[in-house]
């Protein structure tokens, strides 16, 4: 009986202890995945292309209630100037990472205004692009090498039904140079 107790302890003492070691596998493990591009040189663009601030003026709320949802109100472009570029690079463009507002592809405000928000988009449509998403410059000829401009635009979206009100927008994006 002593012989079947013991068996018995260490029978349930091997259990609990391959379950933990189970749980901390899953635990105690992940994997890294690290990413980067090898370029011969890249281009020059001004630090303040890459640190603009965009005025977007004022907007009336009745210009903003009369439109529909999810309708641009409002744009103001952004260039960002790329000389002496590689001929290396197949394209270069402009990254926004932002985090997107619950509404959808727009930047958050943090100022007090609502029933409208900020989306960036290409110079091609008015359609928000999401966060993450690259603008592209289509000047840059890859053969020559040389300068580029990538055109964006920032845009004033009506959000929702309900009415708009007063106040500031406020919204900001990191600005990041994407090279292919």
């Amino acid at each position: 009986m002593k012989l079947s107790k013991m068996t018995l302890c260490l029978a349930s003492a091997a259990f609990m202890l391959s379950a933990n070691a189970f749980a901390a596998g899953d635990n105690t493990s992940g994997s890294l995945h690290a990413t980067g591009q090898i370029l011969d040189a890249t281009c020059t663009i001004a630090t303040n292309d890459l640190n603009q601030s965009i005025q977007l003026g004022d907007i009336p709320v009745a210009d903003i209630a009369a439109v529909a949802p999810l309708t641009m109100v409002k744009q103001q472009d952004i260039n960002f100037t790329f000389t002496n570029c590689p001929t290396s690079l197949t394209s270069l463009g402009v990254r926004f990472n932002y985090t997107a507002d619950p509404a959808g592809n727009y930047l958050p405000n943090t100022g007090d205004a609502t029933g409208a928000l900020v989306g960036i988009s290409s110079s091609h449509n008015n359609d928000a692009l999401a966060s993450g998403a690259v603008v592209t410059s289509d000047d840059y000829d890859s053969a020559a090498g040389g300068d580029a401009t990538v055109h964006a635009k920032a845009n004033v979206y009506r959000i929702g039904s309900d009415a708009p009100t007063e106040g500031t927008i406020d919204s900001i994006s990191q600005v990041v140079v994407a090279y292919n």
